[in-house]
């Protein structure tokens, strides 16, 4: 497949039109259809040749490849919303409101969610209003978190929150983000109260049993307890709240 690339390249700088560069590759996208690193490679380039529509499709192709994978919701955000594509500008925003978790999803997310807000606002103001509502939908559904977990701790203590998943991943410190759609929020540890909390979330969860380990790992902590937090289907009517009372006689304890 590199001889597709670096003929597309060659002739970008030779320059050719840009509509046979692109079918290049295009080529070189068809061979490897099921390659995610050259699918994404691939958009990339052909949002440098001014494709951003075939770019667009690829993203999709990689999000229907690796449904938990981040990236192409939020690379395909940008190009959604330049197309005024507003299905896809819905696929690319819930995406990025369910699968990004990095340190500045706050971010990412509050821009995702602005776009879509922005956009309902537009389509109504059209008359849109069957669009708009199905936007408003499409927005509530992706701000459903299907499992949170909170555990906080007095103290100068080090615990860690380490989370097995049904699909056989595992979220821990050493593995903050899984395929599942895991990710560990926050990593704390005292004195400091403030730091002191672990926080899990994951937003589509499969079904099936989490065993939930909490290490002690270091330090005091004040009473030998700690307090987890579990919230399942927040965002919803059935919302569920419940908070265990963690009481340490082991360094480790699991539920």
């Amino acid at each position: 497949p590199w001889m597709y690339e670096v003929l597309a390249l060659t002739m970008d700088i030779e320059g050719y039109p840009k509509n046979e560069v692109e079918r290049v590759m295009l080529s070189m996208t068809d061979f490897n259809a099921r390659d995610v690193e050259n699918l994404l490679g691939s958009a990339a380039y052909l949002v440098r040749l001014g494709a951003p529509a075939q770019a667009l499709k690829l993203y999709q192709q990689v999000s229907s490849l690796q449904p938990s994978r981040p990236e192409p919701y939020l690379l395909g955000l940008r190009l959604a919303d330049e197309l005024k594509d507003v299905e896809a500008l819905s696929w690319a925003a819930t995406g990025v409101l369910t699968w990004y978790w990095f340190d500045d999803y706050e971010v990412k997310q509050r821009e995702a969610v602005k776009l879509m807000r922005d956009w309902q606002l537009r389509l109504q103001q059209a008359g849109k209003t069957e669009q708009a509502a199905e936007l408003a939908n499409a927005l509530a559904k992706a701000q459903v978190r299907d499992l949170q977990l909170r555990l906080e701790w007095s103290g100068e203590a080090d615990l860690d929150l380490i989370v097995q998943e049904p699909l056989g991943t595992t979220c821990s410190f050493a593995n903050r983000y899984t395929q599942s759609g895991g990710a560990l929020l926050h990593e704390g540890a005292g004195p400091k109260q403030a730091e002191c909390f672990e926080e899990y979330v994951c937003a589509y969860a499969a079904s099936g049993h989490y065993v939930i380990t909490i290490d002690h790992v270091a330090g005091r902590l004040v009473g030998n307890r700690a307090r987890l937090q579990v919230i399942r289907y927040a965002g919803t009517p059935d919302e569920q709240r419940d908070s265990v009372n963690v009481v340490f006689n082991e360094r480790q304890k699991k539920y």
